[in-house]
């Protein structure tokens, strides 16, 4: 997923590959709760860069979020930090007008996803306690 000018361009695939082009079209708006949750929870989170396991097979991630006072590059190959539940959580709360969901990883899986968030704008966050 990329976040491109009000919108999450989502790119599914099967066996690794991610299509080219976006699967689905998701337009965001800016005040929507769900969302400046998701952008609150991504502002708190104190995550590694890398999440590994000696396991060769399974799920592969990445994650980079920059907008104003986040910048988060993470990847995992079938470890993930301990909130990475509550991340897909929101996530989905996000995507679900579109009867898609991330489901939660699990060592066997074959899967691999990327959610990449690059904001031009500078968010004003609220500040509230994320449920």
């Amino acid at each position: 997923m990329t976040y491109d000018n009000n919108r999450l361009l989502c790119y599914f695939g099967r066996y690794g590959l991610l299509s080219t082009k976006p699967t689905h079209i998701i337009p965001i708006d800016d005040n929507d709760e769900n969302w400046l949750k998701l952008l609150s929870f991504l502002k708190s989170i104190k995550w590694e860069s890398t999440y590994d396991t000696l396991i060769c097979d399974g799920t592969q991630w990445t994650l980079d979020a920059e907008f104003k006072e986040v910048n988060i590059h993470c990847y995992g190959s079938n470890a993930y930090p301990p909130d990475f539940d509550f991340f897909l959580m929101h996530l989905n709360k996000v995507i679900e007008c579109t009867g898609i969901s991330i489901g939660s990883p699990s060592i066997n899986d074959k899967q691999l996803f990327k959610i990449d968030f690059r904001w031009k704008k500078h968010y004003q966050l609220p500040d509230f306690i994320l449920e």
